[in-house]
């Protein structure tokens, strides 16, 4: 799941606040059909959920747990890499 580099740069991207599949796109430069099939993914496999805002939508973190894993795995990576 997580394997494609793709699908964690976008679980980084929703980390702060929901968000839109254009805008992960501007902000990774990916096609927005590229961010949308790899929401596909993240939803089927629970670790995104869906908001509506009018016709709107974005998605957010499914919960806690994923952000706590995101944050935990930053924080040893960070420690791994060569000063």
């Amino acid at each position: 799941m997580l394997g494609s580099p793709a699908r964690l740069r976008i679980l980084l991207c929703c980390l702060d606040r929901p968000q839109s599949a254009r805008n992960v796109a501007l902000d990774l430069d990916l096609s927005r059909s590229l961010v949308s099939q790899h929401f596909r993914v993240l939803r089927a496999a629970r670790l995104v959920t869906g908001v509506r805002a009018g016709k709107r939508g974005s998605l957010r973190l499914a919960d806690g747990h994923v952000r706590t894993f995101l944050e935990d795995m930053l924080m040893l990576t960070s420690k791994a890499l060569p000063r």
